[in-house]
């Protein structure tokens, strides 16, 4: 809740990239994604209404910042599409990781997938995004991650059960 000293270090963080390279792409590519995640996050919090950041990252994200941090933005603006009931334009966030895509994110982008199709009416394209998921945790250890594996085998198990579905 300390949006003061976050509002500081993203200022901070500005410094630093200005000195590693004074180039534009550097301010607005990569190096300055982080910053702008954050401002978008403060953006968020606030009652102003302002979109500026959150606007400024997913044009940033449509360009195509593929590296780990991009990976990452494109997760956390799906989720705040998917909060905002946003489903189509969340869907299209998830979408670029076809292209961009780490490995690593994969648990956690099918899941929402799943949603994000189950809310459109895809009730086949989130079979498919639960079934990755499962595929990628077969074997989960005890915890967090065995009952999120839990909570898709549910959800998995109404989807094709119910008429839509078959």
């Amino acid at each position: 809740g300390d949006t003061l000293g976050t509002r500081r270090a993203i200022g901070r963080m500005r410094d630093l990239i200005r000195t590693l390279d004074p180039g534009q792409a550097y301010r607005i590519g990569p190096l300055g994604l982080c910053p702008l995640l954050l401002e978008a996050s403060l953006e968020r919090l606030g009652s102003s209404g302002s979109t500026r950041a959150r606007d400024q990252l997913e044009s940033l994200m449509l360009r195509g910042v593929w590296e780990v941090p991009g990976n990452l933005a494109n997760l956390i603006v799906a989720r705040w599409r998917e909060e905002a009931g946003q489903y189509v334009e969340a869907q299209e966030i998830v979408r670029r990781r076809s292209v961009y895509s780490i490995p690593l994110l994969h648990p956690s982008l099918d899941p929402l997938e799943a949603r994000l199709r189950t809310a459109l009416g895809d009730t086949a394209g989130a079979v498919r995004a639960y079934a990755r998921y499962l595929s990628i945790r077969d074997q989960p250890e005890p915890g967090p991650v065995a009952e999120q594996v839990d909570s898709v085998q549910m959800h998995l198990r109404q989807l094709t059960a119910s008429p839509r579905g078959r």
